[in-house]
């Protein structure tokens, strides 16, 4: 099932169970993080159930159980400068970005939160 114009909800979903909360605002920044870029962008975790959460060793009150968190990569840019995009997202820039070796994570948190690792 389409979620927005290009993520569906197989990239939504949680791998292991197939739950899904994804919010509408989280969408609207992942679109426009990949109008941004001007390129795909890849989705590799979305929302994530209590078991799948543990497994990727997230917090206990992680954003991707909330359907408010994704990890997103790209194949044209380096972690460092999809994060510097992400910046220039309203619902991002106001919540969490924070850089990884393969992935940078974004979410819409009620907090600014940046970090690196």
């Amino acid at each position: 099932m389409k979620r927005s114009k290009h993520f569906s909800s197989h990239r939504t979903e949680c791998p292991c169970c197939g739950f899904d909360n994804v919010r509408a605002e989280l969408l609207v920044g992942l679109e426009e993080l990949r109008k941004l870029s001007g390129y795909p962008i890849d989705l590799g975790s979305g929302t994530r159930c209590p078991t799948q959460n543990k497994l990727k060793d997230g917090s206990p009150g992680s954003y991707h159980m909330k359907g408010k968190a994704a990890d997103v990569s790209s194949r044209k840019y380096k972690p460092k400068d999809l994060a510097k995009l992400a910046e220039q997202v309203e619902v991002f820039s106001k919540g969490g970005i924070g850089i990884y070796p393969s992935h940078i994570h974004v979410d819409i948190g009620e907090r600014v939160a940046r970090w690196n690792g």
